[in-house]
Formats: C-alpha cells, structure tokens, sequence
C-alpha cells in the first residue's frame, strides 16, 4: 500500500506496481542456512532464492563455523538437530566469538521439535529467532524480517510456529502443495528427493538395528522426520517421531516394530509420491 500511494504526490509520475517491483525493492539479504536434510535445505533455500535473497548451505554446525571465517552474513538460519556440531553448540560458539565486539549476527532456530520451554531455551543459547517445521515461509519471512533490519537493542525472540495438519493419507497434497507454494515442479523435485533420501536411511536403520547402535537408528530417524513433515507427509513423520523417540530411549525391543511400521508407510509414502508425480 505504501509503495502504490507513496508516488501519487502532486507533479510525479506514477508506476505500475507488480509483484516483481515488490520483490525488486525489498533488501536483498546474505543468508546461511545450516540443515541437514538434504530435501529441506534444498526447498528452503530454493524458496529464499526466489524472494532475491543468497542463500549459502552447509550441512552442519562445523561448516557454519567455517563460513563465518571467510564471509559476512545478515542471518543465520539453524537446525538444532544436526550431525557433528549441533545448532545449540554450534550458537553458543558464535556468541562466544562476538563476546566483546559489537558483532551479533541474528540467528533463528529451524526445529520439528514443538515443546513447552523451547521459547525460553531459545533465548538463553543466544538465538533471535524459532520457527517450527514443516517451514511455512510465511512464517520464516516474519521471523526474518522482524530481525533484519535488527536494532542493536533488541533481545527477545521472534517466535512463529506453525500449525500441524496431517492427514491419514500417505501425503495430504493439498497441505504440501501449499508449503510448496504452489510451485507443481518444486513439490515433484522433493518428493522426488525424498524418496531417494528415505531409502538411504532405511538401510541406515537397518544397519543401526543390526549392530545394536540405537544412537544411528535414532538420528536417521529423526532426519525422515524431518523430511516428511516438509512433504506433508504425516503418518510416515509420525512413525518416524516414534522411532526417533524409542531408539533414543533405549528401547530396542520396541524398536523392532517400530521400524517396521516406519517401513510400512514409506511403502506407502512411495507410491503416493508416484502419484502426486505424474499428476503434476
């Protein structure tokens, strides 16, 4: 409304106003985005790229770090279940590195984990920012642009969660075509991945059930999870979340059924994508 009514002053020309001049005029950002998952590090980047924004991908907090040494960015966005350097510690070592200087690099926590206190545990590793999965970028914008411009003031928390609507069937389409926003080419290409991806990590469970390494078991579980919640994929997400939770535990009897009722619904999950595919 402000760019429309903003030209309409006496003697001025006005212009045209398109979606493209909207986009044009906003501040173009230098974004690090840290995920572990390929199919959500690629839609999200993908996503941020097309609202003009450069996006840097890295898999872990170690390669986070490693950016910081040799380039300048406006945000960071981090999972806080990564391999190798976690995002929580991974927060805390930046903060540590700005400890005296006038530096602090907003950074906003991406997490599938929605629980009471996480506002809270947010603030006190340092992070600006918490939106939950599946990312809608509706959300991921507000938290963005309510620390970006950032006054050097500000301490509190941008928190946005998203609203969690699973449906019984292997994909709810409607709900993944909405994340997706729209984009038919963009939901083929990661159902695509994500299929590719949930192969490789069945056989990771698989492997981690045979040696006992429930620890494997657990994060290859939680990295499906991940994943499908971005496809909308709930009862697979589901299944998943509960085989994260059991390996964690310990549990290795339950953990038996527990993946093969994961197996069941990637089967199912498989040809929903087929599917969505070739109806795309």
């Amino acid at each position: 409304i402000q760019t429309v009514f903003g030209g309409l002053t006496a003697g001025q020309d006005t212009t045209f106003v398109t979606r493209h001049v909207l986009n044009e005029n906003r501040s173009r950002l230098r974004l690090l985005l840290a995920e572990d998952n390929p199919v959500n590090r690629s839609m999200i980047a993908h996503m941020l790229e097309k609202r003009g924004h450069i996006v840097h991908t890295v898999e872990d907090g170690r390669d986070v770090l490693k950016a910081l040494e040799t380039e300048t960015f406006d945000l960071i966005l981090i999972d806080l279940q990564m391999p190798v350097l976690d995002g929580t510690k991974t927060t805390a070592m930046i903060r540590q590195s700005e400890a005296g200087t006038s530096r602090h690099v907003p950074i906003v926590a991406l997490t599938a984990h929605v629980m009471r206190g996480d506002r809270e545990r947010c603030l006190e590793m340092g992070m600006d920012g918490y939106v939950s999965k599946p990312i809608q970028m509706a959300a991921l914008m507000a938290a963005i642009e309510e620390l970006v411009p950032r006054s050097e003031t500000v301490s509190k928390v941008a928190t946005v969660q998203t609203e969690r609507v699973d449906s019984e069937e292997p994909i709810d389409r409607a709900r993944a075509l909405e994340l997706m926003e729209g984009d038919t080419h963009l939901l083929s290409e990661a159902l695509r991945a994500s299929v590719d991806d949930l192969t490789r990590q069945l056989e990771r469970i698989a492997t981690g059930m045979k040696q006992n390494d429930l620890r494997d078991v657990s994060g290859a579980a939680h990295r499906l999870k991940g994943g499908f919640l971005m496809i909308a994929a709930g009862p697979a997400s589901r299944a998943a979340a509960r085989l994260e939770l059991l390996a964690a535990n310990g549990d290795l009897a339950a953990c038996g059924p527990a993946v093969r009722s994961l197996q069941l619904e990637c089967d199912r999950l498989r040809e929903a994508a087929q599917e969505v595919r070739q109806a795309a």
